[in-house]
């Protein structure tokens, strides 16, 4: 695995139109598994891995990785009789359900030259992941030219930290966002509730974009009117829901119905689970993140939101 060399095989076998072999033409490994790992992406298989977990036979990552390919493109041909292999469950992540939230938004907001965050609070010390983000949600807000990247020391970091934390709270330039008794030097230093209180608001500004002042009621009206009475699983008609805490929503199937109406083909009905266990909860949540992840969206829960009906 550590020379990607099998994995760019696989990947050119998968789609050959989008995953060449030219990585092995790379002596250099570390550069090897980028190219390798920038042909899965044009494929489709979200970017969940750095160059140097492949070089170092990072386990968990690397299995991740294979997962997603797996679950974007498995290559197999469907026969009558025969049947394939069910979802292949992504590794559980490490750290609080609030931290993960937020590591599977920054990773969905598709950032340029970012690799997976794997670490909130060490991700966000260079300050460079900070700026990345407020400049995509506000193009030319992030004076470039400031930025260290990559930072060389400590002060280098704390300045990036700072610039990104002023353009946040900017009025004209940045963002005009309000944050509390949160500086550069924190952030630089990855300290938990200056990182979580900073992410959140940046969070809940990109939410609020998106609904554009619409009211729960609206959204609960829109949802109702994409997947209310349709029975695309066949089994059986779905009724409205009546909020977000209708416990129809707990198995994820009322949001399949939701993802089926925009774009058919990111879902995948076979790898939905019957029942209310925990297991089949579980996994149908998953199913769905990968599915809305599939049509690019962003994701703004972990999959125990979702069987917990977690309101926000």
């Amino acid at each position: 695995m550590n020379d990607s060399g099998a994995l760019t095989y696989v990947l050119n076998q998968l789609d050959s139109s989008k995953c060449s072999l030219s990585p092995l033409k790379t002596d250099d490994l570390k550069n090897r598994a980028g190219e390798m790992i920038d042909n899965a992406v044009g494929m489709g298989v979200p970017r969940v891995i750095k160059s140097s977990h492949v070089v170092t036979n990072n386990v968990k990552v690397n299995t991740l990785f294979c997962s997603y390919i797996f679950n974007t493109k498995h290559g197999l041909i469907p026969d009558e009789g025969v049947e394939l292999l069910p979802f292949i469950e992504p590794p559980e992540e490490e750290g609080s359900e609030e931290e993960k939230q937020f590591r599977v938004w920054l990773n969905s907001l598709d950032l340029k030259d970012q690799d997976i965050i794997t670490n909130l609070y060490d991700d966000i010390k260079s300050g460079i992941l900070l700026c990345r983000v407020v400049d995509k949600m506000n193009p030319g807000a992030i004076s470039w030219k400031l930025v260290k990247d990559p930072p060389r020391h400590e002060f280098d970091m704390n300045g990036n930290c700072e610039h990104g934390v002023k353009m946040i709270q900017d009025k004209d330039k940045g963002l005009g966002l309000k944050l509390i008794a949160v500086n550069g030097a924190g952030l630089a230093k990855g300290v938990p509730i200056d990182t979580l209180a900073t992410i959140w608001c940046l969070c809940k500004e990109s939410y609020k974009r998106i609904i554009k002042g619409q009211s729960d009621k609206d959204i609960v009206d829109w949802a109702n009117g994409l997947a209310a009475g349709k029975n695309l699983d066949g089994k059986g008609e779905l009724a409205a829901i009546t909020g977000f805490k209708d416990k129809s929503l707990k198995d994820s199937r009322f949001l399949m119905h939701i993802l089926a109406d925009i774009d058919s083909r990111v879902v995948r009905w076979d790898w939905m689970e019957a029942g209310d266990g925990e297991d089949a909860l579980r996994i149908n949540a998953k199913v769905f993140i990968e599915a809305a992840r599939k049509l690019g969206a962003l994701i703004f829960c972990v999959w125990e939101q979702i069987t917990t009906l977690h309101m926000k």
